[in-house]
């Protein structure tokens, strides 16, 4: 089976195809970082997926406060 130089595929993709295959490329870095970062701390898909849903919780309520006050400390 011949083989071919990423590079040569990639300059025959059309710009929406790279960008396609950039996002993806990131998308899996995330997910690798995320699964490292998983395994350090020691939690489990569940642990996580409460823990995210915490955060998606706080993040709404704060959202959808009219009037936010932020106090400055020094």
């Amino acid at each position: 089976m011949k083989t071919k130089p990423f590079s040569e595929l990639r300059n025959r993709m059309t710009p929406e195809q790279r960008a396609g295959s950039e996002t993806r490329a990131k998308l899996m870095s995330l997910h690798l970082t995320l699964m490292q970062l998983q395994e350090l701390l020691g939690l489990t898909q569940d642990d996580l997926e409460k823990k995210l849903s915490d955060i998606e919780s706080t993040v709404l309520e704060l959202e959808n406060q009219e009037d936010i006050q932020v106090k400055e400390t020094r």
